[in-house]
């Protein structure tokens, strides 16, 4: 073969050994360039771990925080609870109070309403019973309020009978006596075993009340022991002929007596005046 046609060959062989150069070159670059972007994303990942860590760090502290607010959270409501029960308590007790003195307020204006047309003979069985009322407040039991009550009127009812005895006429049936002596009327009411009221026949010893207290539901009548009148007596109590319910003798002096209502509400109906006759 001679020189000419080797040197296409040669010029071939020269050609695949510069490209083969370049593609060396070019992979030995492109090597080069991905061990640096494989650095890059190393120190990338590192950071990466690092940010993760101080991340889940976070993140842990921050679940702690969680649980202790949810644990706040959980006691605020209890307390919110505990304080809307007792909203609704002090709520529930004001309706209750206010119900109470608007109910109070209605009965003291009946009650003035009532008082205005007896105002004068209020005023004076008021100045009577202030004294008696304060002891009255400050007893333990109602026996003894009545004992105080029925001692520290009994001088005042004495005074009070013998006038109301002088200046009108008492009636005792169908007997009349005029400006008789307490005692006088006792002996002849006990002396009586049957009398008629407007047609009404009663039996027993007869007498009067002198004082009602309302307060405490008695009644002080004008009969004692010099009557014969005993603990745990009954009498009707008639005002006029009518027939408003019956007292039970509670506490007992010479001259005059304490009695309990037994009737339910007649405190409102009975007066002072009103007759009582004992019940056989």
């Amino acid at each position: 073969m001679n020189d000419k046609s080797k040197l296409p060959i040669l010029i071939i062989l020269i050609l695949l050994m510069v490209v083969s150069l370049l593609l060396a070159f070019a992979e030995y670059h492109l090597l080069q360039k991905e061990k640096a972007v494989s650095f890059a994303l190393q120190q990338d990942i590192e950071a990466l771990k690092i940010n993760i860590s101080s991340t889940e760090e976070k993140l842990e502290q921050s679940k702690k925080k969680i649980s202790s607010l949810e644990i706040e959270l959980k006691e605020s409501e209890a307390q919110i609870q505990s304080l809307k029960t007792a909203i609704a308590e002090e709520k529930s007790a004001k309706e209750e109070a206010i119900l109470q003195v608007k109910n109070l307020t209605e009965y003291l204006d009946k009650q003035r309403d009532s008082r205005k047309e007896v105002e004068e003979k209020l005023k004076t069985a008021e100045k009577k019973l202030e004294n008696a009322q304060i002891q009255l407040r400050a007893l333990e039991s109602k026996k003894i309020d009545l004992e105080k009550k029925v001692t520290s009127l009994e001088s005042k009812i004495e005074d009070l009978q013998f006038k109301q005895a002088q200046a009108q006429k008492v009636e005792l049936g169908t007997i009349e006596v005029s400006s008789v002596p307490h005692q006088a009327v006792t002996e002849t009411a006990t002396a009586s075993t049957q009398q008629t009221v407007r047609g009404m026949p009663l039996r027993g010893l007869e007498g009067k009340v002198l004082v009602v207290n309302r307060d405490y539901n008695f009644v002080v009548i004008n009969l004692g022991s010099s009557d014969g009148i005993r603990v745990g007596d009954i009498y009707s109590v008639f005002h006029g002929s009518r027939q408003v319910g019956e007292v039970k003798i509670e506490k007992v002096h010479d001259s005059m007596a304490a009695a309990d209502f037994l009737t339910k509400g007649m405190s409102n109906l009975v007066s002072e005046g009103d007759r009582v006759i004992k019940k056989e």
